[in-house]
């Protein structure tokens, strides 16, 4: 499959699987394998992933460790006929010398043969003109873009600023600035993620570092480690966020766009409340530990 091919099957595959997450999420029904916990540690990765990636031109991929509901829909649906026109990472353009910035606009992608579509953009500043990433510069991703079903569905990702369910103002995308040889500093400044269909809303979920990651080895997947730092997720329809916060250093490798060793802790506040800790043992399948349990969670795509 070529990039344009794993992009769109990517967006399609995050697009049913909100969805129909969600939809299982109001039945009860814990087998479908999705969860709030899941949700929220999902939305946390993968932000994270996607600002890395998109700096790297890391190409888009379907997370192929992932079982159950997730994978079946995809592979029934989606990975035969996925097809593209004009989708590609932001990092492919061309630079603007002007403005130091590579845009890609989507206004005539369409996603698969089911009538799936992707329409927006995703731009990178650079404070270098040249659109260079060496050290001592940096790169702002923001974005405005929305997948669009043919049964009223659509995923909105957004980085215009946006109050969470706390009432608090957060927006700006991403920064990611190269601080020393091998060591990145990443800032996520506001994402928001806002899923419908037919105009009512199934999830809302604004996500930003408290503490910057520090990225340490290389900024691709072989090799990316993150020592520290903090992300929030923000359920703002469950009204509750999680915080969470490395504490092993958290590891990836060339075939998963999850960490696949590490730990994290977790604090929950608002509607859902306590402590945890996550830990990554392969890829996709984090162990959450939580008010004396330890039970798999399941992360399934990627950005």
């Amino acid at each position: 499959m070529n990039k344009s091919t794993l992009f769109t099957t990517s967006l399609s595959f995050l697009l049913i699987s909100n969805i129909v997450g969600c939809r299982a999420e109001e039945f009860g029904d814990t087998e479908a394998g999705s969860d709030q916990q899941s949700d929220a540690l999902e939305s946390a990765i993968t932000v994270i992933s996607g600002q890395a990636d998109d700096a790297t031109g890391e190409s888009f991929a379907l997370h192929k460790s992932a079982t159950g509901w997730k994978v079946a829909l995809a592979e029934s649906i989606l990975l035969p006929s996925a097809t593209a026109n004009n989708c590609g990472r932001a990092f492919s353009q061309v630079c603007d010398n002007a403005t130091g910035t590579k845009t890609a606009t989507y206004s005539s992608c369409s996603v698969g043969s089911r009538g799936f579509a992707l329409s927006g953009s995703v731009t990178l500043t650079y404070s270098n003109n040249s659109c260079s990433l060496g050290v001592g510069e940096n790169v702002v991703r923001t974005f405005d873009h929305t997948i669009s079903g043919p049964h009223g569905g659509a995923v909105q990702t957004t980085s215009a600023l946006r109050a969470n369910y706390r009432g608090t103002q957060i927006g700006g995308g991403g920064r990611l600035s190269h601080t020393a040889s091998t060591t990145w500093e990443m800032e996520i400044l506001g994402k928001h993620k806002i899923g419908t269909r037919n105009g009512h809303a199934l999830f809302d979920i604004s996500v930003q570092t408290t503490n910057p990651l520090v990225i340490d080895g290389t900024l691709g997947r072989s090799g990316r480690t993150i020592s520290a730092g903090s992300i929030e997720v923000s359920h703002n329809l469950a009204q509750f966020s999680t915080v969470y916060t490395v504490t092993q250093p958290l590891v990836w490798n060339s075939t998963c766009c999850h960490p696949v060793s590490g730990a994290m802790s977790a604090t929950y506040s608002g509607s859902l409340s306590g402590q945890g800790t996550i830990t990554f043992n392969g890829c996709g399948s984090p162990q959450l530990s939580k008010d004396g349990r330890t039970r798999t969670l399941s992360i399934g795509y990627c950005e």
